[in-house]
């Protein structure tokens, strides 16, 4: 079976569109940008002219997937914004290793630390422009443990604004 066949019952599928734009039977953390979803950015309104960086994704708490472009000796690669460190972080992986990993399952233990009880149905809940604020933010000790943390439904540019502004001030 490969993933990128597309959905179907026994495929996974980075999206999986319901008319209101919801995902009512897959909660899905993660967004791909360039899907074709109604309420996804577009790849291109996305894109920094003064970066080199390509956002490819976001998932719900705010953090983002970029495309980053081969550097002499080093291949082009995915790396990670994660809301809970405020660092981007290399994953080793070009966009097609990265896009398959994803599409067969590999979100289970990349955010296992990103998970509460019932994150599903909040998630499910959601529109493709919302994210889930948190609050304290998991960058900070008070807000490691997202099953005691306030959460509220939010627009997502408003929440990547805020982790990588809050990641500024840090420095």
């Amino acid at each position: 079976m490969n993933p990128l066949d597309g959905p179907g019952p026994d495929r996974p599928s980075l999206l999986s569109p319901h008319p209101r734009g919801r995902f009512p039977n897959r909660p899905f953390q993660l967004r791909g940008l360039g899907s074709g979803g109604d309420g996804l950015p577009d790849v291109a309104a996305e894109a920094d002219p003064a970066s080199r960086w390509l956002v490819v994704g976001h998932d719900v708490l705010g953090g983002q997937f970029a495309w980053v472009p081969a550097e002499p000796g080093a291949p082009p690669t995915i790396h990670y914004f994660g809301p809970d460190d405020l660092g981007w972080q290399n994953l080793e992986q070009g966009y097609a290793d990265w896009l398959y990993a994803v599409l067969a399952g590999s979100l289970t233990r990349f955010y296992e630390t990103l998970r509460w009880p019932g994150w599903e149905t909040e998630v499910a809940a959601l529109g493709l422009d919302e994210g889930i604020h948190t609050w304290p933010p998991p960058s900070t000790v008070e807000g490691e443990d997202l099953s005691k943390v306030s959460r509220k439904a939010v627009l997502m540019a408003g929440l990547v604004s805020f982790h990588h502004e809050m990641a500024r001030q840090l420095g």
